[in-house]
């Protein structure tokens, strides 16, 4: 518990920018997406440095120089979020969460005023709607979408093997043709593990290749999301041997 009150303490004080920066300023009708996200990717990732976290990314070539695409990430901890937006400046992102992050100041206060949306599963005519939404956001806007496609956090953490990635989230996009893009992520769970007595943290991060539409043209959804599951699964393993090496 000590340890989780030091990392809170250290990022006060950006914190209590980032709530009345939301509280006054972000909002949509008065300050672009992209200032929005420009300012919540600085000050993201210098949350992820008070917290002790040296990003070692890799495959930053693969991110499609594209309008619009639907970004993948397995799913670890809720500075997962805080991850994918210190890669992005310049280009506005939103995102599809579950519905209990309504419950985090802070976070829900971003994914709302980056237009996001919050997913109760057990309300199907809802979660078509906000698909649907996405869909048309993916055609008309110059909007990367970011969807964790094992719709909660991993709870394994000893082998780290993922929860199933959920191939609906791929309809969509699929739909429209638009770009699909994997990315593999380890080490958040770190910073606030009890058991992890560590200073620094090192959080990998891997972009692999697109999906594109010439990809996916003659696959199922859930072809492909077993595709993209097996792929960002090796590279978790991958980094999970790297993480153990260096302890």
């Amino acid at each position: 518990m000590f340890k989780i009150i030091v990392v809170v303490i250290k990022c006060i004080p950006i914190l209590i920018y980032l709530f009345f920066y939301e509280l006054f300023h972000m909002n949509p009708k008065k300050v672009s997406r992209v200032k929005t996200c420009n300012i919540l990717s600085d000050n993201l990732e210098k949350i992820l440095k008070r917290c002790g976290i040296e990003l070692v990314v890799t495959g930053r070539e693969n991110i499609p120089n594209e309008q619009s695409y639907l970004i993948c990430p397995n799913h670890q901890s809720m500075l997962d979020a805080f991850v994918i937006f210190s890669l992005y400046k310049n280009q506005p992102l939103s995102f599809i969460a579950k519905k209990s992050i309504k419950n985090i100041p802070l976070l829900s206060g971003i994914f709302k005023r980056t237009n996001g949306y919050f997913m109760d599963r057990s309300d199907l005519r809802s979660e078509l709607k906000i698909m649907k939404n996405v869909r048309k956001s993916l055609v008309e806007d110059d909007v990367k979408w970011v969807i964790f496609p094992e719709g909660t956090r991993t709870k394994d953490t000893i082998n780290y093997s993922l929860n199933p990635f959920k191939a609906g989230a791929l309809k969509f996009p699929m739909q429209v043709k638009k770009s699909i893009l994997p990315v593999a992520l380890y080490g958040t769970h770190q910073v606030l593990d009890l058991k992890e007595k560590r200073r620094k943290y090192k959080v990998y991060v891997h972009i692999f290749e697109p999906l594109t539409s010439d990809f996916y043209m003659h696959k199922t959804t859930q072809e492909v999301s077993d595709y993209m599951q097996s792929m960002i699964e090796e590279k978790v393993q991958y980094f999970h041997k790297q993480y153990s090496l260096e302890k």
